[in-house]
């Protein structure tokens, strides 16, 4: 979509931290230990480790307790591009599904064995709850959306934004994940495609000129900022986005991009691999048959 569409900048991944939480357990902020090049997974799972309380006493961790991050499934599953891997690539004129590797294999033990094994950990239902409780002063940090975000206003406490931490402090760039994305499609019975194709070029630069400073510079650093460098954070996430085409595609591809999910289904990230490799390339083979034009558009991608 580009800049037409201004849910692809709403939808962006980032952390926010309450500051006097930070501040009380004389803990080191994030902001210091991104500028130290520490801001990893390890460091921030580290200092969320200690913070569970059974405020509501029902001898669970649950919805009301003090816990170190808060997160729904959809900002679970940003680890994964944040941490710098995809799950389709290119390879020449071919997209292929990325290969399992050992060191996706510790991203999802690692993020396995906080959201499934440690009180300090919560899964919510839903972002509205995660934003409930990072309001409520019941989470350290809380991995949320922008659009999210900027109802943070309301919290009575200080609070700082930050993109989401490397996996470790050897990953050369940080990288931003999404909740959601748009696309915009032009109908087959359309006769002049590169007309309707300049006019959607014209709305994006249209867009990226005036309407996306604007909303950047008077909502999002204006009003969802409360400090000048969580307001650097933002058009930060914003510059270093990464649109994976399996993600994008999730569900065309048969919800290949649900890790948190598969977490609880399996023990391994190998386990789930070799379980679904062969399904989700038939469907990344079935879905290019789409865009081929001997095919006439009539490939089931699944969408």
């Amino acid at each position: 979509v580009g800049d037409f569409c201004l849910g692809n900048i709403t939808s962006l991944c980032m952390i926010a931290f309450n500051t006097e939480l930070i501040s009380s357990r004389q803990m080191t902020s994030p902001f210091t230990h991104f500028e130290n090049n520490t801001w990893t997974l390890d460091t921030m799972f580290g200092m969320a480790a200690e913070m569970y309380e059974d405020l509501n006493a029902d001898n669970a961790s649950s919805v009301g307790d003090m816990v170190g991050l808060i997160a729904s499934s959809q900002t679970v599953d940003a680890f994964f591009p944040s941490s710098g891997f995809h799950i389709v690539e290119a390879n020449g004129n071919e997209l292929e599904l990325t290969k399992y590797s050992e060191p996706a294999e510790n991203l999802y033990q690692m993020l396995r064995s906080r959201f499934y094994g440690n009180d300090s950990f919560l899964f919510a239902n839903d972002q509205p709850t995660v934003i409930q409780e990072f309001t409520n002063g019941h989470a350290l940090f809380a991995a949320t959306c922008i659009d999210r975000i900027i109802t943070l206003r309301s919290m009575q406490g200080d609070y700082g934004l930050i993109v989401y931490p490397k996996f470790d402090s050897s990953q050369q760039n940080y990288v931003t994940g999404t909740a959601g994305t748009a696309v915009l499609a032009i109908p087959n019975a359309v006769t002049t495609p590169d007309c309707s194709g300049l006019v959607l070029e014209a709305l994006c630069a249209s867009f990226y000129q005036s309407v996306r400073p604007a909303y950047i510079g008077v909502i999002l650093e204006g009003q969802a900022a409360k400090d000048p460098t969580s307001a650097e954070m933002i058009n930060l996430a914003i510059d270093t986005v990464y649109w994976d085409f399996g993600f994008v595609n999730h569900n065309a591809l048969g919800a290949i991009a649900e890790f948190s999910s598969k977490m609880a289904q399996y023990d391994t990230f190998r386990g789930w691999y070799d379980s679904f490799e062969r399904v989700y390339e038939g469907k990344i083979s079935n879905y290019l048959k789409t865009y081929n034009k001997g095919d006439g558009g009539n490939a089931d991608t699944g969408a």
